[in-house]
């Protein structure tokens, strides 16, 4: 070894490339590896909660319940379409997104059906796709795999609608109570919810007890449900009556909250909210169309472009263009000139006015008076 090399080290500078690492600080206590001091809890900052459906239903996963016939499955599927097209749903316009159904109870003809009677004629959003196999057996295990292959495949996957959560439940392990047997599946489906960030909505049946006991203990089935689901909802309607409530409870909502509907036709509705249809004849992506072309004027230009229209609600040119001359038509819409557009007078202060704050039956604490008498009552149809 070369001993005047070793006697010129202190003398030598290190390249900063080659800078040497600051010496380690003191040891870690092994706590402040696992957990986390109150105060930097209290001052740490997080995103807002993403909500699928604003005030009811973020990320994770949900179970609607109701009794038979009540009108859980259109519901859902009002919900999924309105997220689909980025339409309204109980009065708010939906963020856009991907969504899944699982109908494991209804053939495709049925579905086409119920889907066209939502929409009112309009095309069917082609962000929403459907199970389509024959086999409506699949069970959990195996819908989670296609839950995983459709997200990934898709722009931005939303919400996953299962109904029922009855058909989707695989048999038990011999010897494995309905709780762990519950609570182990459901688990491993909100886990997946968690992970891809949507929400995952088993649409479920309640028993036909009559007690005024906790409203979510009504669920069938063991207690498991209520232990693992992020949120619950349940839909109940008195007797001959086209009114209903959906009560809503979850560990991201800031309270237990009851929402009076209404039925009108198939379409449910918040009671006493104003709503598109008592001002316009249109379906709902028409109006959705009008509410862009009012966006789209509200820098105070004259008029909008159609290319401009056709890119806000997510359409082709010809649909769109389709959509423009049924508004124009119907009086709606103007076209002062070639693949232009403008409101109709009186339609943009119609549109002010549904922004307005209604006198809408109040949203209350489902913990601050009696339930609803559930009762189911018979429709023509079995939805």
């Amino acid at each position: 070894m070369n001993q005047g090399s070793l006697e010129n080290t202190d003398n030598q500078t290190t390249p900063a490339s080659q800078e040497l690492p600051p010496p380690p600080s003191a040891p870690t206590s092994g706590i402040d590896t696992w957990s986390i001091p109150g105060d930097e809890l209290h001052d740490m900052e997080f995103d807002p909660v993403k909500m699928v459906i604003p005030g009811l239903l973020p990320p994770g996963l949900a179970v609607i319940g109701g009794k038979p016939k009540i009108g859980k499955s259109f519901l859902t599927m009002q919900m999924a379409l309105a997220v689909a097209e980025g339409t309204t749903f109980l009065g708010e316009t939906m963020p856009q997104g991907d969504v899944l159904l699982f109908s494991l109870e209804d053939d495709q003809r049925r579905m086409q059906g119920r889907a066209r009677a939502l929409t009112e004629g309009d095309p069917l959003p082609r962000r929403f796709r459907m199970f389509n196999q024959d086999n409506r057996n699949i069970k959990l295990p195996e819908i989670e795999k296609l839950i995983e292959d459709w997200a990934a495949h898709v722009e931005k996957p939303t919400l996953v609608i299962i109904d029922t959560m009855v058909k989707a439940m695989p048999k038990k392990q011999m010897g494995q109570d309905d709780y762990a047997h519950t609570t182990q599946v459901l688990g491993s489906l909100q886990a997946l919810a968690q992970r891809l960030d949507i929400a995952i909505l088993l649409v479920h049946h309640t028993s036909k007890r009559e007690d005024n006991l906790d409203d979510f203990d009504a669920f069938l089935g063991s207690t498991g449900i209520n232990g693992t689901a992020d949120t619950l909802m349940l839909l109940a309607r008195p007797r001959d009556s086209a009114s209903a409530e959906l009560s809503v409870t979850g560990r991201d909502l800031p309270e237990v909250m009851k929402i009076p509907l209404e039925r009108d036709g198939v379409i449910w509705r918040k009671s006493g909210v104003k709503n598109y249809k008592d001002m316009f004849d249109v379906s709902p992506t028409q109006f959705k169309t009008l509410q862009v072309v009012n966006e789209l004027l509200a820098d105070g230009s004259p008029t909008c472009a159609s290319g401009d229209i056709a890119a806000a609600i997510g359409k082709t040119g010809p649909h769109t263009s389709n959509l423009l001359s049924t508004l124009t038509k119907h009086g709606h819409l103007q076209n002062p000139s070639y693949g232009v557009y403008k409101l109709a007078p009186g339609v943009a202060e119609k549109l002010s006015l549904l922004n307005e704050p209604s006198e809408a039956a109040p949203v209350t604490s489902v913990l601050d008076e009696d339930p609803m008498p559930d009762e189911t009552i018979e429709f023509d149809f079995s939805y």
